[in-house]
């Protein structure tokens, strides 16, 4: 989850539940920088372990050409953990990026519902109020995140081309 932010100092006190597949940065630009994709990555990627060698269990990391998605970098962390980086150029994301084709859509319709709720709720208390704080929306984003069924994409895979898989 992204906070627009000049400085930690609005994501510095988040709390995430532990077991919840979930990171917190903050960007100037509302925008992903280098450092949270260098980050996320070496949390993310699985080690290249002697078994992957064996098997020769090489796999794809796919990106967009955000500016910090590209580097030798990005690449070398990738290729570290056995991963060849490909990219997908511009305007083609939200018709063969899975997450945007299959996932963004039932994840925002189940974060506007809880953000709704919020609303309501807040508004019972002090009618002019529907703020909310970081917390409360970080909060929101986990919960639509784990509500919302991941295997939607497993299928997106197939739709959008990016899998050849028998059924």
């Amino acid at each position: 989850v992204l906070f627009k932010a000049g400085s930690n100092k609005k994501t510095r006190g988040l709390k995430v539940p532990s077991g919840v597949n979930v990171s917190v940065a903050w960007g100037p630009k509302g925008s992903y920088r280098k450092e949270d994709l260098m980050r996320y990555l070496r949390r993310t990627l699985p080690a290249w372990t002697e078994e992957r060698v064996t098997a020769k269990d090489y796999r794809f990391l796919m990106l967009d050409v955000a500016r910090s998605h590209i580097g030798d970098d990005v690449i070398d962390l990738a290729w570290s953990r056995g991963f060849l980086t490909l990219y997908h150029y511009g305007g083609i994301t939200g018709v063969c990026q899975v997450n945007d084709t299959d996932l963004h859509g039932p994840w925002a319709k189940e974060f506007l519902h809880l953000e709704e709720q919020a609303f309501v709720a807040r508004q019972s208390i002090a009618s002019w109020d529907i703020s909310r704080d970081c917390q409360d929306v970080l909060d929101d984003c986990i919960e639509a995140h784990l509500n919302v069924n991941h295997s939607l994409c497993v299928n997106g895979h197939k739709y959008t081309g990016l899998s050849i898989a028998p059924n």
